[in-house]
Order: structure tokens, then C-alpha cells, then sequence
């Protein structure tokens, strides 16, 4: 078994992660819980993390010194003119909730923000503190029970699941109905911290 080849296992298991955010074309969740399953929330987190945040800064170097010709290569040159045309317009705020919310294309993102003015250190800044969030909250629900230790899965703990559940489909409702005024909101906000 993977646990068995010890060392070996683990780094198997890296570049795993490393390679579904560069090339395999699946949801980064199912990978994640598959760690989490075989080596515990703990190590979970941490190969899990490490692989896509290195993979995370392939892509955007992938985009910063191959350019759009390799970033057309890697995605279609359709996806690559849609996505730069939308970064480059909405700006850094919607590449944070991309990389938060689990539905969008974050990992393309990080190439076509290689393509775009964004500069290495807000990526970095992003990626850094975003990806061990979203991992570490899938590893909190796929390691043995853990979350149902805080919120049961039953009686009351139901309820305030799906009040959480329900708050966070309302919020990417909201952000998809009013985007631009999100988007303007957070850019007064980094606007105003920047001058101070």
C-alpha cells in the first residue's frame, strides 16, 4: 500500500497534487480527500498544500515566460483571450474569490495571471494564504469525523450546516449578480490601504 512505501509514498502522492493543478483535468477536492484518507488530516494538508502551491507557481511562470503562446497551447486560444480579457479588466479581486470558491477555474487563472500586470508578489501573497485555506477546510471534513466534532452531523448541527451551506450559495449568488460593485468595493478598500 501507499502508507507501506513510506517516504517514497509521500512524494508519489506531491507530485500527484503537483501535476492535477498543472495538467490532469480534475476537481483539486477529490485528490485532497484521497491524502486526507490515507495519511490523516495532518499530512494531508501539508502534501496537499505543497503540491498545489508549487504547481500554483508553475503556471504562473508557465504564463510570465512562456506567454500567451504557451499559456493558447496548454487551454485553447479562445479560453486564454476570454480569461485575460476578464482579469485584465475586473482586476485582482475576482483572481482571490476564483482561488477561494471551488467551481471556478483557479488553476488556469494562474496561468493567465502570468499573461497579465499582476504582479509575482500579490500572486504570491494570494496563493500563499488562499490554497492552505481551501485545503485545510476540505481536510477538516475528510479526516475521520473532524468537523462533525465542532458541528455534528445530526440533530441540531444539521440546521446550522445548511445555514452555512446556504449563506455561502447566497454569497456567490450576490457576487454573480453584482460583480462589478464587489469588485469596486474591495478596490476602494486595497486603494485606500495602499495610501495610508
Amino acid at each position: 500500500s501507499i502508507l507501506e512505501s513510506g517516504i517514497y509514498g509521500l512524494i508519489v502522492t506531491f507530485f500527484i497534487h503537483l501535476l492535477q493543478v498543472v495538467i490532469l483535468p480534475a476537481p483539486s477536492w477529490i485528490f485532497v480527500l484521497a491524502t486526507t484518507s490515507i495519511y490523516g488530516a495532518l499530512k494531508g494538508f501539508i502534501i496537499s498544500s505543497l503540491g498545489a502551491i508549487i504547481g500554483s507557481y508553475f503556471c504562473f511562470a508557465l504564463g510570465r515566460f512562456g506567454g500567451k503562446r504557451a499559456v493558447s497551447f496548454c487551454i485553447g486560444e479562445e479560453k486564454t483571450k476570454e480569461y485575460s480579457d476578464f482579469l485584465n479588466k475586473k482586476g485582482k479581486v475576482p483572481f482571490i474569490i476564483m482561488q477561494l470558491l471551488p467551481f471556478f477555474p483557479d488553476d488556469i487563472m494562474c496561468m493567465i495571471a502570468g499573461i497579465s500586470s499582476m504582479s509575482f508578489r500579490f500572486f504570491s501573497i494570494v496563493i500563499l494564504i488562499v490554497r492552505p485555506i481551501v485545503i485545510g477546510t476540505i481536510c477538516l471534513f475528510g479526516s475521520d469525523g473532524l468537523a462533525s466534532k465542532i458541528i455534528p452531523f445530526s440533530g441540531f448541527g444539521i440546521v446550522i450546516w445548511i445555514l452555512i451551506i446556504s449563506l455561502i450559495v447566497l454569497g456567490c449568488y450576490y457576487y454573480y449578480k453584482n460583480q462589478d460593485k464587489v469588485d469596486n468595493y474591495f478596490t476602494k478598500i486595497f486603494s485606500r490601504n495602499k495610501t495610508k
